[in-house]
């Protein structure tokens, strides 16, 4: 059944009806299908969403929904982490030398690890309370 509005603008009953749907953006888990994106892309977004999780779909809206950073980002996944200072101190055991244990409580890790992130060294993304991802950046 055609509304008024409808007869109003002067649209045909099928494609005014048509427009209404069509113009909802819908979010995915995280990521935003637009009214004129090709099917193809919607379905790479789903591939992508199905393969990655909600990590993959937190990395889309990270990269303001550009499919390809967003997997490159994988290349350079560092891992799981309570925190960026857990990520350092573990990067810090992985290549430096063995820490004496009396200079092991000097060292500030905290600090270490907001300094990668202001200096751009990584990224994270924040999946829960003590659950975070690490990207290497540039």
């Amino acid at each position: 059944m055609v509304d008024r509005d409808e007869r109003a603008r002067g649209a045909p009953p099928a494609v005014a009806r048509h427009q209404k749907v069509v113009r909802v953006a819908v979010h995915v888990e995280g990521a935003r299908v637009e009214e004129y994106q090709s099917f193809e892309t919607v379905a790479e977004l789903a591939a992508f969403i199905e393969a990655r999780g909600a990590l993959g779909a937190k990395l889309l809206e990270h990269f303001g929904q550009d499919l390809e950073d967003a997997r490159k980002a994988f290349e350079e996944y560092c891992g799981e982490f309570e925190s960026v200072a857990d990520y350092a101190e573990q990067l810090t055991a992985d290549c430096g030398p063995e820490i004496p244990e009396i200079l092991r409580h000097y060292i500030d890790y905290a600090a270490m690890g907001r300094d990668m992130e202001i200096n751009g060294d990584v990224f994270t993304i924040e999946m829960g309370h003590n659950c975070v991802h690490i990207f290497r950046g540039h």
